[in-house]
């Protein structure tokens, strides 16, 4: 119900001045302390890369300077010119941007593959209940924030152990 009201709310013209309850759902650039911007402009990147930078990427940690390349303009005049991105705020665009579609592919695959082998198991060893709450919040997490040096490689710790809880 609540992404029905996003969906329509932003596809059906109504405006975040008009005042109403679905006024108030409107994304614009600036929206989600202008994730909403950043997250334009970096599928805007990816859709004019190369192919073969769409199949692997700009390379890690290159964001900051990659997405200057297409959008200095548009960032420069939210954020200024001392100031730069690190990443995309959102795990799934930032991998997609710097690893490209066979990078995330396989980032993604690990905890998908993880949570389908959790949810197969959980029936004969209910600790497999700890994957199938963990990934997906970490998943959601993941729509708003990019990756962390201190919680990506505890995540990737836990999925280490998810799967020798229900590989057997």
């Amino acid at each position: 119900l609540g992404l029905g009201c996003f969906i329509y709310a932003n596809t059906s013209g109504i405006s975040a001045e008009d005042g109403g309850f679905f006024s108030h759902l409107v994304m614009n650039d600036m929206s989600g302390n202008a994730r909403w911007l950043i997250w334009k402009c970096t599928i805007g990147m990816f859709a004019q890369e190369p192919i073969a930078q769409k199949l692997f990427g700009s390379g890690l940690s290159s964001y900051s300077t990659h997405i200057y390349e297409y959008y200095a303009e548009e960032l420069m005049a939210v954020w200024g010119v001392e100031n730069r991105l690190a990443d995309a705020h959102n795990v799934f665009l930032d991998m997609l941007a710097t690893s490209g579609i066979l990078g995330a592919v396989s980032y993604f695959g690990v905890s998908i593959h993880v949570l389908i082998q959790s949810m197969k198991k959980v029936a004969s060893q209910p600790t497999a209940l700890m994957a199938i709450l963990t990934i997906p919040a970490w998943i959601a997490v993941g729509l708003v924030n990019a990756n962390l040096i201190v919680t990506t490689p505890l995540y990737f710790g836990l999925l280490g152990i998810f799967w020798s809880i229900v590989r057997t």
